[in-house]
């Protein structure tokens, strides 16, 4: 989901229960990478577990028009 905040953008993934364990998932940068490259744009990224089992990620990201 992509909305629209104040001088930024809110972007929010959502996952479902899964059988699947991480290490099934393969090699990859997983959370480190994202919040890393969040942080590269200024922005912060907050994920967790979910009650039903799934796993979301919320990003702020900032919005510019290009200036300083």
């Amino acid at each position: 989901v992509l909305t629209r905040v104040h001088n930024g953008l809110a972007v929010t993934v959502r996952n479902g229960p899964t059988d699947r364990t991480a290490s099934e998932s393969g090699p990859g940068h997983g959370l480190r990478g994202m919040r890393e490259r969040a942080a590269m744009l200024d922005g912060e990224l907050t994920a967790g577990p979910l009650d039903d089992g799934g796993f979301e990620g919320n990003a702020v990201l900032p919005l510019t028009d290009g200036t300083p």
